[in-house]
């Protein structure tokens, strides 16, 4: 009886994650963490991810977010941009880097060329420990769009 119960309760477990959300639509990221022309772009979805390096030279992601530790040593900000504009546009796409005080470090932009619309193009940047000094202070990161 008791491995029945626990069998039924991993099946409905399974059930539950498999169907919570997973054919959503991406929503865009609208919490305050992007400024400027919204009204042409979304940011679609964006990550931050931190590796480490295994000892045959290989990066190896070690987590999600701004992890704080010797052995981390770049991060990467990945994610995608839409135009939902009624016409191409180009894009500086500008990120914004701050420590856990809001005060910001650093920026650092791209330029996206001929998004047409409706069009989803992603983006990447790396942060690499020995090439900025302000690595081990990362809290978060904001997004500016602005047209060119």
């Amino acid at each position: 009886m008791k491995r029945n119960t626990i069998a039924i309760c991993l099946i409905f477990l399974f059930v539950l994650v498999s169907l919570c959300g997973c054919n959503e639509p991406n929503e865009p990221v609208t919490n305050g963490e992007v400024t400027g022309r919204t009204d042409l772009f979304h940011l679609v979805e964006y990550s931050i991810e931190s590796y480490t390096m295994d000892i045959e030279g290989n990066y190896v992601k070690v987590g999600d977010g701004f992890i704080h530790k010797p052995s981390t040593l770049k991060y990467d900000i990945v994610g995608k941009i839409e135009n939902i504009a009624d016409h191409q546009v180009d894009l500086d796409f500008i990120v914004h880097y701050y420590d856990k005080d809001n005060n910001q470090f650093d920026t650092y932009k791209m330029n996206i060329n001929k998004l047409d619309p409706g069009e989803i193009r992603g983006f990447y940047n790396t942060l690499h420990r020995d090439s900025v000094t302000f690595f081990d202070s990362l809290d978060k990161v904001t997004f500016e769009f602005v047209e060119d």
